[in-house]
């Protein structure tokens, strides 16, 4: 676990957010949590966040998007996957469950004891296709270093300006 003093500033990418958008975190059915929140870190220059490098790596969300700096409030919960150890802490938490190519990852009970959970670029690097000798479509889904907040954990917004994607040319950002 870890607190929002090493998570630093987190970017999110779309329109304001707001903790009156935020929707409840839901298990889905994709190995990611529907609603609650998604941010990566902050780079402080483009691409600006690991999301965003991702998205013109893999020519993926072509548009204008508004891009927000986030600082999350001291004190927030977060389960942070970064080592080994972290998956023994994962393994043993309620709603868990390992089946063949898959962790199962109850979010709504993660969310009783976690304000988010964060998976770090050196644990997806790692896991990403072998976990124990076993594929893990959890890691993989992933994709990038983000974390997922369920709840509001956020001082005021700051808007950064935008980014464009478009992938017949270059990747633009306005700052």
């Amino acid at each position: 676990m870890t607190s929002s003093g090493t998570l630093g500033t987190q970017l999110f990418v779309g329109t304001r957010p707001q903790a009156k958008l935020l929707r409840p975190v839901a298990n889905g059915t994709h190995f990611k949590p529907l609603g609650g929140i998604w941010t990566s870190p902050y780079l402080g220059a483009p691409p600006y966040s690991p999301w965003i490098e991702w998205c013109v790596e893999q020519s993926f969300g072509s548009g204008v998007y508004e891009m927000w700096l986030l600082e999350p409030r001291a004190n927030v919960r977060v389960l942070s996957l970064d080592s080994d150890a972290d998956i023994v802490h994962l393994e043993q938490l309620p709603g868990y469950e390992l089946v063949p190519g898959r962790w199962n990852i109850d979010y709504e009970a993660l969310a009783q004891q976690y304000d988010g959970m964060r998976m770090s670029a050196s644990f997806i690097h790692r896991y990403r296709l072998d976990y124990r000798g076993r594929y893990d479509m959890v890691v993989y889904a992933w994709d990038v270093e983000s974390t997922v907040w369920f709840r509001w954990v956020f001082n005021k917004p700051r808007a950064l300006g935008t980014a464009t994607f478009e992938f017949e040319s270059e990747w633009e950002a306005s700052a």
